[in-house]
This record gives structure tokens, sequence and C-alpha cells, in this order.
């Protein structure tokens, strides 16, 4: 059994390590900090002089030397500045475009670190794990390197390895950020908005980038969910740990070397029409049907082969939206591209966070003003086909919120950011390309008819969900159908003793309500079976009439 003294000892020698770390992590932050704040007088210090003197730089202007400080502080800030790129509903559209352009391609690091980064991760000799190795890189960013390799039963594989001492120059300077934050906010500089909980929000969003195992379970989702034309790589997770990533190499074309080739004919025998439609299918069954959705389909993360097939690769960014979440979603895009503006609004409020600062009338106003625009240069066939863009559409409605302070959720900022990036992409590579139109025969092929949707409901295992939503949405047709809601024919009056309403005023209200959605539904598809349709729903609802009145006398 030890001494006290030796305790003792271990304790004390065990106090000098904690605080050799508390001082070189110091030291780190230190050192961390002095970069960020030079960087940025450097960068942006001019720009202030300018504001100062009554010569408001321009918003591309902060947005391009913005993203160049981010660039050249590395790791955290491009990332910080590729989430950023993303809060389009704070900051003004043409900073969000420059940050957008981040990349954090780097030089490779020297064979000798990367190997140690390997013999620590699988605790032995690379030469060991791997059949072959190749030390020359496919790709080199700020996080990671990809390497080309083999493994013992042959297959061909892309080795993403994390840089040494990432995780720990992103946790100094998330501790710098998280001070400034709270200092930025203690002085109230930017109002109500907190910047300590924007920061803690990045730090979650970039914390999982910065585990592989999280990229691999993404990937293995998103190859389970493909549909056609549509592939991830397969993880090889004996060769995997959070360091380390090991996936099934592609081989194809990388998009962005097609979009690079200009006005140089494709690949031979590759019909750049259809990846065009296979990516924009790709990208809308994994919004609108899995739920589950790859967050960055930039060119530089698509490759295609050559029977059109597109493959994606780099997980680090991805979405997932509730059943709910996507229902609205899905209701609000079918609305906009089959036409129905009046749906469409109503959807689009569904989606947004307001604020105390929020002006509910004038965010009506204004939305509604951008979608009669819109309306009206889809109706008109001279219209060219950069004012009938679906960017320019989404980018109006963006600074719509933004004026009318209206926030939105990390999901909605995803959904947006994937939507965007994919138009911009096909309409790169494909100037013909129109989403809006690719998105309205999707919808047409996936979405049911009204009687569909009645038999669905009838159904379904979750019958009350699909029926609120019916008489939640109901009243809202009536303003355009009777002229007003002052029209509506029921109300709901209390009885003489002041009870709550009859039974029959709320079984009532619940067969014409289910009637008139239904009404409404086949009147708007223009189906024939409209009267079987209305038939089906208003024995449902004479059902619930029904069971009602037994639940009032089983009561008394």
């Amino acid at each position: 059994m030890a001494t006290t003294g030796e305790a003792a000892a271990r304790l004390e020698v065990s106090e000098r390590r904690a605080a050799r770390g508390r001082g070189a992590r110091f030291g780190l932050d230190l050192k961390r900090l002095t970069r960020l704040l030079l960087t940025l007088a450097r960068r942006l210090l001019p720009l202030a002089l300018l504001a100062l003197v009554g010569r408001r730089p321009s918003a591309a202007l902060v947005g391009a030397r913005l993203r160049a400080a981010l660039q050249e502080l590395g790791l955290t800030y491009v990332k910080l500045g590729q989430f950023m790129a993303m809060r389009f509903d704070i900051l003004p559209e043409a900073v969000c475009q420059e940050l957008a352009q981040l990349f954090d391609d780097v030089a490779p690091i020297p064979e000798d670190q990367f190997r140690r980064v390997l013999e620590t991760e699988f605790g032995a000799a690379p030469e060991s794990v791997f059949a072959s190795f190749d030390w020359t890189p496919l790709a080199a960013a700020s996080v990671a390197q990809v390497h080309r390799a083999r493994l013992a039963g042959g297959e061909i594989v892309a080795v993403k390895v994390q840089r040494p001492g990432v995780a720990t120059i992103f946790a100094a300077d998330m501790r710098n950020l998280s001070r400034l934050a709270d200092l930025v906010d203690r002085m109230g500089v930017v109002g109500p908005q907190s910047i300590r909980a924007a920061v803690a929000e990045f730090e979650r969003f970039t914390a999982r980038e910065l585990d592989f195992r999280t990229e691999g379970r993404t990937a293995e989702r998103l190859r389970a969910n493909a549909g056609p034309n549509e592939y991830a790589p397969r993880i090889y997770w004996s060769h995997s740990t959070q360091r380390v990533l090991t996936m099934e190499l592609i081989v194809g074309h990388r998009l962005s070397d097609i979009i690079g080739r200009g006005d140089r004919p494709a690949p031979p025998g590759l019909d750049l029409d259809l990846v065009a439609r296979n990516l924009a299918r790709a990208c809308l069954r994994q919004l609108f049907v899995t739920g589950f959705f790859h967050a960055d389909p930039h060119p530089g993360n698509i490759f295609v082969r050559d029977d059109g097939t597109v493959c994606f690769v780099d997980f680090g960014i991805f979405g997932q939206l509730s059943d709910a979440r996507r229902e609205t979603f899905s209701a609000y895009i079918e609305s906009v591209a089959i036409g129905d503006l009046a749906a469409a609004y109503r959807h689009f409020m569904r989606l947004l966070i307001p604020t105390d600062q929020t002006d509910h009338r004038r965010l009506r106003t204004d939305i509604e003003a951008i979608f009669e625009r819109w309306r009206a240069a889809s109706a008109n066939p001279d219209t060219p086909p950069a004012d009938r863009h679906l960017g320019k559409y989404v980018g109006e409605f963006i600074g719509a919120i933004r004026d009318n302070k209206v926030r939105m959720g990390l999901d909605t900022l995803l959904f947006w950011r994937t939507l965007i990036v994919l138009d911009a992409t096909a309409l790169r590579f494909r100037e013909s390309f129109e989403l809006l139109d690719v998105m309205r025969a999707f919808f047409i092929e996936i979405r049911p008819g009204a009687a569909e949707r009645v038999l669905a409901l009838l159904g379904d295992a979750r019958p009350g969900r699909a029926a609120l939503a019916i008489c939640r949405d109901g009243p809202d047709h009536l303003p355009r159908l009777a002229g007003g809601r002052e029209a509506w024919p029921l109300s709901i009056h209390e009885t003489s003793h002041g009870d709550a309403p009859t039974k029959w005023q709320i079984g009532a209200l619940i067969l014409a309500l289910t009637t008139l959605g239904a009404a409404i539904a086949a009147e708007r598809l223009g189906m024939t079976e409209s009267s079987v349709v209305a038939g089906l729903v208003a024995l449902g609802g004479a059902t619930l009439i029904v069971a009602f009145q037994g639940w009032r006398r089983g009561h008394g």
C-alpha cells in the first residue's frame, strides 16, 4: 500500500501536469485570439474608417473582405463563414453570396505527420492496415485530406484522415469566440439577439464534422435511402475511427470539372440534361420523401457516372426534417410549383419564427407582393429565364424575411440552402434547366390526388392528425370562396346556461369542415369523382358525430 508521502507526491505531479495543461491552453487561446484580432483589423478596419467619414462600403465589399479574413484564419473561421452564409435571414444577401464562396483547400500536410495520425488511430503501421496506400493526396482541406488506398480484399477505397491538432485549435477558437460573444451581448450592440446563442449553435453544428463516425452514419443513411440514379459510397467501418473514415472510392466525373469545361463538349456519352434531372430528383427525394438530406450539394461534392447516376460525397453537412416539418415544406413547395400562391403563403408562414420586432401586416404585404410578381413573370412567355429563376424568387423572400425581422430555425436554413445550391448548380451547367418545372413534375408524381388522400386518411393509423389538417386549412379557403371570413355560415353559440357548445353544433362543424375540405380539394384538382370524395368524408364526419353522442351519453 502506498504511503502518505507517495500519495502526496503523485498528487503534486498531477497538479503540475494540470497547471501545465492550463498554461498551454491559455497560451494557445491568446495566440489564436491575437491572430484573430490582427487579421480582422487589417481586413476590416479600413471599411470602418470609410463608414466614419460618410462613405459607407457596399455589402458586397464587406462580404469580400470578411471572406478573405476568414480564409486567412483557417479551419474554425472558414467553417464559421460557411455557417454564416446560411444566415440569410440575418445578413445581407451580398454578404451571404461572398461567404458561400469560401473553400478550404490547403496544402497537404507532410507524410510523417499524416502517418502518425494513422498509427495513433489504428495502433499499427498503415502498411499493416492497408494492402497499399498512396501517400499523394486526392484532396486536401483544412479539416482533413483524402488518400487512395486498397484493402486486403482488393477493394479500392478513399481514406479521409483528420489533420493533427484540428480538435485542439477548434476548441481554442470556440473559447475565444464565446468570450467575445459574451462581451457583445453585455454591451447590447445587436439588440435582443443573443450572439452567444448563435456561437453555441455554430459550435454544435461544426463539432459533428470533426467526428467522422457521424459523417459515416450520414453516408450510410443516404445510401440506404437512395432512389434510382442516386448513389452514396459504402463505408468500411473496420477501417474507420473518429478521425479516419474509409469509404468506397467513387469513379466518375466530378461535377465541378464538368462545369469548368465551359463551352467545351461534355465527356463522351454523358447526357447533361439527364444529369441535371437526376441531381434535382435526388435532392427533392431527400428533402420531401425521406426527410434526411445532403445539405451541401455543390459541384465539388457531386460525382457523375457515365450512365447519369449522381454520387454524393463529403457528408459533413446534413439536415433532417420531422414528418410534420417535411409535410409543411412539401405543401409549400408543391403549392408554389402548381401555382396556388394563396396556399403557398399559408404554408410559408408556418416556416417562420417571428420576433418582437416583426411587423406582421407589412410582412404579409411584402410576401404577397413578391408572390404576385413571380406569378406575373411566370405567366408571361416573354419573361427572361433569369426573372423566372427560383434563386431570384427565393432571394426576394429572404430579403422580405430579413427586412421584417423574422428568423428561421436551423432545419429551415439547411432546407433553403440545399434548394438554393441545387438551383445554382443546375443552372451553371445547364442554362436551359428550370428547377421549377422539375419540381412540378416531381410533385405530380409523388403527391396523391384528393381521392387518394382521403382514402389514405381513412386507413391511416394517425387519422386524427390528418383530419385536424383538413379542419385547420378549411377556413383559410373561405375568404377566396365566400368573399371574407364574415361570410362563414356556421357559428358556435353557448347554451342559455353558458355550457359548452352542444354536440349537434360540434358535430355539424366537424361534418361541414371535412366535407368542405374534400370539396375544395376535388374542385382544385378538377376531379370528376368529387361527389365520391365528399361522400366518403361526410361519412367520416357522421361517424364522428355518432361517436361524440355516445361519449356524451356515457358521461351523463
